[in-house]
């Protein structure tokens, strides 16, 4: 089978949006991941999950032991307004430079016992699965 294209117009058409939308996807998936990660965080002073910080092209290396947000809405809320800004092509990172972050991670705490981001990346996988 064989396809004609008659005017470059027509292609125009075809992929009028699609990088808008590829956009859009890349940003929904990191914000819905940043999210599940922030508030599957164990809570003990709110430091853990206030440490978590998104950035665009590299990973932070900022860390606050004077910041608390034990219901972790702020540490969502600026995760998704950074996410926001991304463009595609662009890495988004969460990172968290707490030096027990790992041990959280790998079950520390019996509030996440399967860590926090192994998790949501998996939740994040059968979810993209599901739209496939």
């Amino acid at each position: 089978m064989a396809f004609e294209v008659e005017e470059s117009g027509d292609l125009d058409l075809l992929f009028e949006g699609t990088v808008d939308k590829a956009e859009l996807f890349l940003k929904k998936v990191a914000m819905e991941l940043f999210k599940s990660v922030i508030l599957k965080t164990p809570v003990d002073t709110g430091r853990a999950r206030a440490n978590w910080t998104c950035t665009i092209s590299e990973p932070s290396t900022e860390r606050v032991y004077s910041k608390t947000d034990k219901q972790g809405s702020q540490t969502v809320a600026l995760a998704i307004k950074k996410a926001d800004k991304a463009q595609l092509g662009s890495n988004i990172y969460l990172s968290n430079n707490l030096p027990y972050i790992g041990v959280l991670e790998y079950g520390s705490s019996d509030q996440a016992p399967k860590g926090m981001v192994r998790i949501s990346m998996q939740e994040i996988k059968n979810d993209m699965k599901d739209m496939l």
